[in-house]
């Protein structure tokens, strides 16, 4: 396994929410009858031109991750993007260069991919193909090419099996486990997955602390993947010791303190958890999905009037993300504040998919009810 070296990227990671308000692109155009509100619209459309087009797939990708920022599809596609762009500069990263390692765009195509696991440690990465398409050479036909390339072609199945014989074959290489694990994932395999999550983990626990790794491939990030995992798997208070672990590995690993409250909210404990998503936010204040989520808390604590301050600054910092709208209808309309809540309604309307539609429904059944005078009092 190539060496990795540890980069300092959280003052970029929390930066990234500011900058996203700033120098905003005009959106590019789409397919006739492609959805302008849709996530998935402007992702499918990056994704197809990245081979032809990395540039203008960029400008489709941006706005894919403008629309759902919690989604990590569209933060791996850009980083793909942003890759095939220099391939040159790709193979001196793989090459562990240390003036490439160093450079800023290096540093902060990093800090991209730091935030993509957060968002989504399992997110299917069958992009990966695309450079190694782009970079000159031959494909390998070891075990390990083989079932990398069966994964990125959507044979999860053969790609299971060809991961597992080289895993066998090769058990210290933990990149190989790690992607045996994400085609699990990807197959639907999650008892499976968890099984090999916690053999890797034990072994990254067991590596050599000397040696560097990536902030994104770091001890306390496969303690939160595996949290993560026993969050789908519905076992909370699992996910809870794994993510306690990840802060006991990294007291200042944001997303660890947000795993840990996304594990307490499972566990139906409210106020524990709204207090643990409020210390992730002081150490990634600017992240609008840590908002989002802690506006979710705060609204299970019975705090709405909190809960909306913390969606409203979501908006701020993401203000075409439907569902940050939508919430804070929700705790304006349960803080009793009519007006409040039918503004916000009424944002999460004008940017709704068509594909959530029955949602827009029910909303706007909120804005009528809202509307309506309130009944006079009987005559005593």
């Amino acid at each position: 396994m190539r060496s990795r070296i540890l980069l300092a990227l959280a003052a970029i990671v929390l930066a990234a929410g500011t900058a996203a308000a700033q120098n905003v692109p005009p959106r590019p155009a789409l397919p006739r009858n492609a959805d302008p509100n849709d996530w998935e619209a402007y992702f499918d459309r990056g994704t197809e031109l990245l081979r032809t087009g990395p540039r203008e797939a960029d400008e489709y990708l941006y706005w894919a991750r403008r629309l759902n920022p919690a989604r990590a599809e569209p933060l791996y596609a850009h980083w793909i993007a942003q890759h095939l762009q220099n391939v040159r500069r790709w193979e001196a990263w793989m090459r562990d260069d240390p003036r490439v390692l160093a450079s800023p765009e290096i540093i902060q195509l990093d800090s991209l991919m730091l935030r993509a696991q957060v968002r989504n440690p399992f997110v299917h990465r069958g992009l990966m193909v695309l450079l190694y398409e782009a970079t000159p050479g031959y494909w390998g036909s070891d075990l390990y090419t083989r079932g990398m390339l069966q994964y990125s072609t959507g044979q999860l199945d053969q790609a299971v099996n060809t991961l597992s014989a080289y895993v066998e074959r090769n058990p210290r290489k933990l990149g190989a486990r790690w992607n045996l694990v994400l085609a699990l994932v990807s197959s639907g395999k999650m008892d499976s997955a968890q099984v090999v999550m916690d053999t890797l983990v034990v072994r990254m626990r067991q590596r050599d602390e000397t040696e560097m790794v990536r902030v994104y491939e770091s001890k306390e990030m496969q303690e939160y993947a595996s949290g993560l995992l026993a969050l789908a798997r519905n076992r909370p208070a699992q996910a809870r010791a794994a993510m306690e672990q990840a802060i006991v590995e990294n007291a200042g690993s944001w997303y660890a303190h947000a795993g840990r409250a996304m594990a307490l909210r499972a566990e139906r404990r409210p106020a524990e958890a709204a207090e643990e998503m409020a210390a992730a936010l002081e150490l990634a204040p600017e992240d609008a999905v840590l908002r989002f989520n802690y506006g979710g808390m705060l609204i299970d604590a019975r705090k709405p009037a909190e809960a909306a301050v913390q969606l409203r600054r979501a908006t701020e910092l993401e203000p075409w993300w439907a569902d940050a709208w939508l919430s804070l209808g929700d705790a304006e309309r349960i803080a009793g504040r009519a007006a409040e809540a039918i503004a916000a309604y009424e944002h999460y309307l004008a940017l709704a998919p068509r594909s959530a539609s029955a949602t827009a429904q029910g909303v706007q059944g909120h804005i009528e009810r809202l509307r309506q005078p309130v009944a006079a009092a009987p005559a005593p």
